[in-house]
């Protein structure tokens, strides 16, 4: 199976979110991480592995915060839709960070590969909100299917875009950002990260880069300016690196602990909103 390599990483985005909720400073915290890997020895080698080579896994914890920020401002601004494309094995719809009473009127849409968003039920029980799978390839015309399954682009939604722009390309990118900008109503949001050109030369990333490329999941996509890419497609945008983060730039989270950006320096993390 040819996405098979890409897939497989939700599992170590999965044991990276249960190592940060072990912690007891923890930054993020997923109680349910641990239960959605099948394998937790072959995902902490796995971890091990992306650690000794120099991956960003900061990053996931980082961009966990600023999304579940983002998720409570936008439901507390009244949207009732949230959108995670390309979710793999992400559990928000069972640990969301919000009230009861506006969770149980969320409808949380999760959209990712055939057969990657299965297993979550099984394995967590039912979730805390109106979950709808859309099991949709994000380089296809992926927004027919989230509109069958019940997605209203009258209204306005959250999305959340985390750890997938950097397995696409430019023109994949910009086809992924119309096509849900023509998606969202105004006053949508929008949440993510992706690299800067310079992680994909950075020397200490070098051995990881060239691991991901061997396993057949490279690491091709990043922006110089994701705000003004954003802001080109009708956003109006932010986007901060670790540098701005860590100095109290990004006012929707507090500045997070530098050992979060000891694995990486040249990555930017978005948010966004459709006036």
């Amino acid at each position: 199976m040819k996405d098979q390599p890409v897939r497989v990483t939700s599992h170590w985005m999965a044991a990276i979110r249960d190592r940060e909720h072990q912690r007891p400073d923890a930054y993020f915290n997923d109680e349910y991480a641990l239960r959605v890997i099948t394998d937790p020895e072959a995902a902490a080698g796995q971890l091990s592995t992306l650690d000794r080579l120099g991956g960003p896994s900061g990053s996931v914890v980082v961009r966990g915060r600023l999304g579940d920020e983002i998720l409570k401002r936008a439901t507390g601004a009244g949207v009732r839709q949230a959108v995670t494309v390309g979710a793999g094995l992400d559990t928000r719809p069972w640990r969301l960070p919000l009230p009861a009473e506006l969770a149980i009127d969320l409808r949380f849409f999760e959209l990712d590969l055939p057969g990657q968003l299965d297993r979550k039920v099984a394995r967590l029980g039912p979730p805390t909100c109106d979950r709808i799978t859309v099991a949709a390839d994000v380089r296809d015309d992926w927004p027919v299917a989230l509109l069958e399954a019940g997605f209203d682009p009258e209204r306005p939604a959250v999305w959340m875009v985390e750890g997938l722009l950097h397995y696409l390309d430019r023109a994949q990118a910009d086809a992924l950002r119309d096509k849900l900008t023509a998606a969202s109503a105004k006053g949508s949001w929008l949440t993510g990260d992706v690299p800067h050109p310079a992680l994909l030369t950075d020397p200490a990333h070098r051995g990881f880069l060239e691991w991901m490329v061997r396993r057949g999941s490279p690491f091709v996509g990043a922006l110089t300016d994701p705000a003004a890419w954003l802001a080109a497609a009708g956003w109006n945008a932010e986007a901060h690196r670790p540098s701005d983060l860590l100095s109290g730039a990004c006012s929707l989270v507090p500045p997070p602990p530098a050992r979060l950006f000891k694995d990486h320096r040249h990555l930017w993390y978005f948010h966004a909103k459709r006036p």
